[in-house]
């Protein structure tokens, strides 16, 4: 519901965000296919591809949008962008949790492993995702991004 409401630069920054980080999931699963599942590798790959173009949509309607609204309202939507980003990450971060606590009940692990199960860090795929997305963002700046590119880049320290 609060992605719905979100103004309509705050939703495609969102998406586009969260489609570059997926795009590299495959690559790191590559990096060692003895550790990964090959039709999940594959599946994955095929979902990068796909991803593309969903990326191109999202990259020309923000482009658009900055001929549609005043520049002071495109970037109060780039910054609305940042809690609602930090919300949805609050909602992943809490179903994580929910599931790690549990599996390591029903695997009866110990209190140091379920522990680090549950904390929750970004993937290496998700922080060659958001480098690059801030890379791109920064070469074609969009009114009010900096802020944005200077938060995210922080969530991959």
């Amino acid at each position: 519901l609060v992605l719905k409401a979100a103004p309509a630069v705050s939703l495609f920054l969102i998406a586009a965000l969260f489609e570059e980080m997926s795009l590299y999931v495959h690559e790191v699963m590559d990096e060692q296919p003895t550790q990964a599942y090959a039709p999940i590798r594959a599946v994955m790959a095929q979902h990068a591809v796909d991803e593309q173009g969903h990326i191109k949509l999202d990259d020309h309607v923000l482009l658009k949008l900055t001929d549609f609204f005043p520049r002071w309202l495109y970037a109060l939507q780039v910054w609305l962008s940042l809690p609602l980003m930090l919300y949805v990450d609050g909602v992943l971060g809490r179903a994580w949790r929910k599931l790690f606590t549990d599996f390591a009940e029903r695997e009866q692990l110990p209190a140091s492993a379920a522990k680090a199960l549950r904390a929750r860090r970004p993937s290496r795929s998700d922080v060659i995702g958001i480098e690059r997305f801030v890379a791109k963002l920064r070469s074609a700046p969009l009114p009010g991004s900096r802020l944005l590119c200077a938060a995210l880049s922080l969530a991959t320290k």
